[in-house]
């Protein structure tokens, strides 16, 4: 035998640490094997966008179904939707009517009190007016002025209670911030004031003009009449000034009876609203409004929440 067939001992396979296997790798058989419970779910991120219109952290505000409503609607499925609209948020929409009551009484005597100082000054300063002309021209000057700023405040007043409404119709949950949230805010301020001007205009004109007080009540029915949905188109269609009123006023001439009983109900409600001693307004204008709202969605084929 040669030294190259020389016999040398052979270490057993297992005893190779290099063959050894990874214990690691081994499934043990004891123990069940356990799933991944991630393994078929991918990562989704989570959106951290928050809906203006929702609640506070996040949390989406609760939502009713929208529903057709038949046109011409019904007169009692209009009050029982705005009484029931009225009554599921009646915490939110008193509050709300109380803090712009406050704001509006606190306008007034604001503009009150700048009027009388300016009226004051301008009596005792004179500044070359004559004594007959003096009177006449402030006192006209000072109301223009005070009728302009009343017209633009209630139009932001108005602008921002038909964006509460218009959330309610939709079904969602409204907030008090949804109350100082104006919803097409010049339009509504531009009809507004364009409807002051004609009514002045037109009261004049019959009133002090041809002495005929009667048809001023003739004229302002008219004026109403022709108007009443121009709002709701700038802030619920959310057409432009002069969409607002071309569609308000075709809205008007197309359905006569519906838009007369809206006046009507309206008007009535809030009579009722005064009689119950002016806090009663605090109810009588939001359900009105709603009433208003339900209509106006019938008559141009808009849903509204059930």
């Amino acid at each position: 035998m040669s030294d190259s067939d020389e016999w040398r001992p052979v270490p057993p396979e297992d005893t190779d640490p290099t063959s050894l296997p990874d214990s690691a790798s081994v499934p043990d058989p004891a123990v069940p094997e356990q799933e991944n419970p991630y393994a078929s779910q991918p990562y989704a991120p989570q959106p951290y966008a928050i809906d203006p219109s929702a609640h506070a952290y996040g949390v989406p505000p609760q939502h009713h179904p929208l529903l057709p409503v038949p046109s011409p609607p019904s007169l009692s499925a209009a009050f029982s939707w705005a009484w029931r609209k009225f009554s599921a948020h009646a915490g939110v929409i008193v509050g709300a009517a109380a803090l712009w009551a406050a704001v509006l009484v606190a306008v007034l005597v604001a503009l009150w009190i700048v009027a009388t100082a300016v009226l004051l000054f301008v009596f005792t300063v004179g500044g070359g007016w004559s004594a007959d002309s003096l009177p006449t021209v402030a006192v006209l000057t000072t109301s223009l002025v005070l009728g302009i700023v009343l017209t633009l405040v209630g139009a932001i007043a108005v602008s921002c209670w038909l964006n509460a409404l218009i959330v309610i119709a939709d079904g969602r949950r409204p907030e008090l911030a949804d109350f100082g949230r104006p919803a097409a805010l010049g339009p509504i301020m531009a009809i507004s004031v364009v409807i002051g001007v004609i009514s002045v205009l037109l009261d004049v004109l019959f009133v002090d003009g041809l002495d005929m007080e009667w048809a001023s009540w003739i004229v302002t029915l008219v004026i109403s009449f022709g108007t009443l949905w121009m709002l709701y188109q700038a802030a619920d269609a959310r057409l432009s000034t002069a969409g607002a009123v071309r569609a308000g006023l075709d809205l008007s001439m197309r359905n006569p009876a519906a838009t007369l009983i809206v006046l009507v109900i309206t008007t009535l409600i809030g009579l009722a609203g005064i009689l119950a001693l002016v806090v009663g307004l605090l109810v009588a204008l939001p359900v009105s409004g709603l009433f208003a709202l339900y209509y106006f969605r019938a008559l141009t084929g808009r849903p509204i929440a059930a």
